[in-house]
């Protein structure tokens, strides 16, 4: 047995009966290093699940002690404790001082930063107020209960405020006065939107709080403020490619241009090569094309038994099948790589739809939907003026937005507008200021020898002229 070191003393159970383990093995290591079927007997069950999970899986203070077990081969079982006599009456009887660990010649360092050097840390403020915060949460208050005193055998007996944290009781520790697995209830929209400062999407947030904090609802609220958020909207990518529906035909006459301008490239009497390409059934059809159309095979340099010439009219039904099944089997390969079906869209309905590519915008423009222009394409008004020209886009291009991303953009075009009429009255009224003076200016160097009563009275005018220019402004705008 050995006796803890005050920061050791500080550490929560699951700490310290890991520290048990790794305290044993250290102390023993040259009878249990070869040995291959050790069995440590805890008393202590949640250590026996997390031992049998991967290493990744556990907290970081645990991965650092578990690390130094790897070099072992052994497994942990649970027995009750009145079961281990040996074990706790050693337990009562530890040594006075702790041993120095011997030095071997294979040693594994590990690089941790802990946040206690004022100096050396930036976020002291940020953990200050997370402790502040934490002195007034209900729920804080109950785990940090329930976290000294211990956990209930059954989760009826625990509180209603902290039966959510049930699930993860043995995870959640305190580390400076934080429990780690549960930050207050005031601090988390904070948290949340310091998460995703980089706007990459619901996945690369999630990984990245899992990384540093958790609470019972995280993955659904960063879903939820992923989705919701104006930003990610504006810079999203286009839909993925939606199931084949309608058989695309520009792409089967880009595919016989092709064609033709192959045999044009490398035949020299392309006349051949063409009566080639009539009398060869394509992959998946029974007939040729000269078959489907003349019902009889053209006649060719080729020898062929003049049975092939004569004409006999394909069954229609074979010559359907064969087209219905060709489709059919680029229907399913395309399919293999695409999404789900997209809804159709209602008039009124709020979009983002994504700009030309000569246009000078570079993030998706808001817009309203007010009519359908083919079965998946839409029109869509954009801006708040009446007289600005309606957009046609493609399903495809086309974001919906949520409803808080609705009151969100409508508030931005209310203040754009109200900005470019204040400019445009503050660019109007200095312009005609400008003239105006320009022209008195003009009079007053031109006459030198008016008076000073003279001079008094244009100033008069200039400044008559002024008011009567602004409320002409005020009045058009």
């Amino acid at each position: 047995s050995s006796s803890l070191t005050p920061t050791e003393q500080r550490y929560v159970q699951i700490e310290k009966e890991t520290l048990a383990i790794v305290h044993v093995f250290h102390k023993f290591d040259q009878l249990l290093f070869v040995k291959s079927d050790v069995t440590v007997d805890t008393d202590h069950k949640p250590l026996e699940t997390i031992f049998n999970r991967p290493l990744a899986s556990a907290r970081r203070r645990l991965q650092s002690m578990m690390v130094t077990l790897q070099r072992y081969t052994f497994k942990v079982e649970y027995h009750k404790g009145s079961t281990l006599l040996l074990a706790d009456t050693l337990s009562r009887a530890p040594l006075p001082a702790t041993t120095h660990k011997p030095v071997h010649n294979e040693m594994v360092y590990r690089v941790d930063f802990e946040a206690d050097n004022p100096e050396l840390s930036g976020f002291q403020d940020a953990l200050q107020e997370i402790r502040a915060a934490a002195l007034t949460d209900p729920k804080q208050i109950e785990v940090q209960a329930l976290v000294e005193s211990g956990w209930p055998a059954q989760k009826i007996s625990v509180p209603v405020a902290a039966q959510q944290y049930w699930s993860v009781r043995h995870e959640i520790k305190s580390h400076d006065g934080i429990k780690e697995g549960h930050l207050p209830c005031s601090m988390r929209k904070t948290i949340l939107n310091k998460l995703h400062a980089a706007h990459r999407g619901p996945d690369f947030t999630l990984r990245h709080a899992r990384s540093c904090v958790f609470w019972p609802g995280l993955t659904s609220q960063i879903t939820t403020m992923c989705k919701t958020c104006i930003i990610c909207a504006q810079h999203t990518q286009k839909h993925p490619r939606e199931p084949l529906q309608p058989y695309p035909s520009n792409g089967c006459a880009e595919a016989a241009v092709k064609s033709a301008k192959h045999i044009l490239l490398t035949a020299d009497d392309f006349d051949l090569p063409l009566l080639s390409v009539r009398n060869t059934a394509p992959a998946g059809h029974t007939f040729s094309p000269a078959q489907r159309l003349f019902g009889r095979v053209l006649r060719s340099n080729l020898p062929q038994p003049s049975s092939t010439l004569l004409p006999s009219t394909p069954p229609q039904d074979i010559v359907v099948k064969d087209h219905t099944e060709r489709k059919s089997q680029q229907k399913r390969a395309y399919d293999k790589r695409v999404g789900p079906p997209l809804p159709h869209l209602q008039p009124e309905t709020k979009v983002f739809a994504k700009p030309s590519p000569t246009s000078s915008a570079k993030v998706w423009i808001p817009g309203k939907l007010i009519g359908s222009a083919c079965p998946r394409s839409y029109i869509i008004k954009t801006g708040m003026c009446q007289h600005r020209t309606p957009i046609q886009r493609s399903q495809m291009k086309l974001f919906l937005m949520t409803n808080s991303q609705t009151l969100r953009y409508i508030n931005a075009w209310v203040q754009d507008c109200k900005f470019k009429k204040n400019r445009l009255k503050f660019g109007l009224e200095v312009k005609l200021h400008f003239v105006v003076m320009a022209t008195i200016t003009s009079i007053i160097h031109a006459h030198d020898n008016l008076t000073f009563i003279t001079r008094f009275i244009v100033l008069r005018v200039y400044n008559k002229t002024v008011s009567t220019i602004r409320r002409i402004i005020d009045t058009l705008n």
